[in-house]
């Protein structure tokens, strides 16, 4: 099938290659975010991770947005840290069989036993908006220091976490 669709008279005209003219699941545009830095938390209550947000606007209310998310944490034994997705103040999605990430409305729950640990979320999202929408994670902690971007023992090896928004267009029968 074609990435790409010439409507009337072809490349030029008013009509030839806009979004209303893409078919059903044809991603019309992409944004992401590259945290390249490393921090650190010791909260106990969640707060947003620094640069880690991603904002995209809609060109139609019945359009998807695919979520990708790949994200390095590091911690030392004894820590839990926690992770929120959230598009604007509202969780996006959340773990509902019971336990804490249940309370905690958290999609990652990383335990502490591993230096490095390598999380990715993919979902799509139904937002109805045309408004321009700001996807974020946030994070707490149980116990000591968790990182991002770096090992919790070895602060010389790093990595980079993204965020990766796609517009995906959606047509009503």
């Amino acid at each position: 099938m074609a990435l790409t669709k010439v409507i009337g008279s072809g490349i030029g005209t008013t009509a030839s290659l806009a979004d209303s003219n893409m078919p059903s699941g044809s991603v019309i545009q992409i944004v992401q975010t590259v945290l390249t830095t490393s921090q650190s938390t010791t909260g106990t209550s969640y707060a947003d991770i620094t640069g880690f947000t991603a904002s995209i606007t809609p060109s139609d209310n019945t359009n998807k947005i695919l979520i990708e998310i790949d994200a390095h944490f590091g911690m030392l034994a004894g820590n839990t840290t926690r992770t929120q997705l959230l598009r604007g103040s509202t969780v996006v999605v959340k773990h509902t069989t019971a336990g804490v990430a249940v309370t905690d409305e958290a999609i990652f729950l990383t335990v502490s036993n591993r230096q490095n640990d390598f999380r990715h979320l993919t979902f799509l999202d139904n937002p109805q908006s045309t408004s321009e929408l700001v996807y974020k994670l946030r994070w707490k902690v149980d116990g000591s220091t968790a990182y991002l971007n770096r090992w919790a023992v070895n602060s010389d090896l790093g990595n980079i976490s993204t965020i990766t928004l796609k517009e995906i267009v959606v047509w009503q029968t």
